[in-house]
């Protein structure tokens, strides 16, 4: 979607993956870091990871649902499958899979 260099792209990431770590700690959701890795652990014993892919520069989504990938636009991460968001997708995915609210 844009063109940007790698270290352009790590820097949206750790943006991000701070940004979700402030929400899920707002919303109560427990959650693990490693690296630039998230995941999302619910009670029922389901995950939710969320990953960067260097090489395509894409933020990647894995729930129970699906696999979904996300292209910076230049103002949001949206879905190279259709015009959803990230942030729209998580929060769907975090109230279907772990019936948790989680405001972003």
């Amino acid at each position: 979607m844009t063109d940007m260099n790698d270290s352009e792209f790590r820097e949206l990431i750790e943006q991000k993956i701070s940004q979700l770590e402030d929400r899920l700690e707002d919303a109560d959701i427990d959650y693990d870091v490693s690296g630039s890795i998230l995941t999302v652990e619910f009670d029922n014993g389901t995950q939710i990871i969320v990953s960067p892919q260097i090489s395509g520069h894409e933020l990647w989504l894995a729930a129970t649902s699906g696999g979904f990938h996300y292209a910076w636009n230049g103002e949001d991460w949206i879905s190279t499958r259709d015009e959803g968001t990230f942030d729209q997708k998580l929060i769907e995915c975090c109230s279907s899979q772990g019936e948790s609210y989680l405001e972003i």
